[in-house]
């Protein structure tokens, strides 16, 4: 029997595997705009929710001006879109898996700490928009994962309960996000595997990309999790 009606999908590394593009682009605005240099781990570390969040984790003993965390924005989003582009594609297996989706009449909707801006860049870069029922950004919420604001607010605009719709992470603040919304998981290893994960019971399955088999014996309601986690 099919359990899930939905499948909410974070966007950044999730979707897209671009967050050593967000990476680039925060380490070549710093440097640019503050002549700060900031090393790939730290930057790894401390790249999840908004971009505001971000710059205070980063350098949490600098005040900041709104005019100056909007300079800091502007130019890391903008190195970000430009030097993602000429990469720009979704996961292995992706299209497919939006197309079975569709054909199980599962809604589909991006839960994303990303601004809206860059939420456009993907889906009209390529050509997906029609196949997104719904949208949450950054700027639609107050509370950034690991807050359960993100997915609460996309089961709302697709008018289902948490417990119906499957969540789609790379990256454990949005597991424990879905975890706190009421919503089980699936994890995306392009930026972490399974050992960060430890104490997240919500987690069904881990997936390299989308051509796992294991994701549409999920979304039918063939799948064995234990199976599947005792393998690993």
């Amino acid at each position: 029997m099919q359990k899930y009606k939905a499948v909410l999908f974070d966007l950044n590394g999730t979707m897209v595997d671009d967050m050593q593009y967000h990476i680039q682009g925060w380490k070549e605005a710093l440097h640019k705009c503050l002549g700060v240099d900031v090393g790939v781990e730290r930057l790894n570390r401390e790249m999840y929710g908004k971009n505001v969040e971000v710059l205070k984790r980063l350098l949490p003993d600098r005040g900041f001006s709104p005019s100056e965390i909007r300079a800091l924005e502007k130019e890391k989003e903008e190195r970000y879109r430009k030097n993602f582009e000429p990469h720009l594609k979704l996961l292995d297996g992706l299209y497919n898996f939006l197309f079975f989706l569709q054909d199980h009449r599962i809604k589909i909707a991006i839960g994303s700490a990303a601004i809206q801006e860059n939420i456009d860049f993907v889906l009209d870069g390529l050509h997906i928009r029609s196949m997104i029922d719904a949208v949450v950004s950054a700027d639609e919420v107050k509370e950034s994962k690991p807050s359960p604001e993100t997915y609460l607010q996309c089961a709302s605009k697709l008018q289902l309960p948490p417990a119906e719709c499957l969540v789609f992470e790379d990256n454990p603040n949005g597991v424990l996000s879905a975890q706190r919304a009421g919503m089980d998981a699936v994890v995306v290893m392009t930026m972490h595997g399974p050992d960060d994960f430890v104490g997240l019971d919500n987690v069904k399955a881990f997936v390299a990309d989308f051509t796992d088999p294991i994701l549409r014996e999920i979304m039918e309601g063939n799948f064995d999790e234990t199976i599947n986690k005792g393998s690993l």
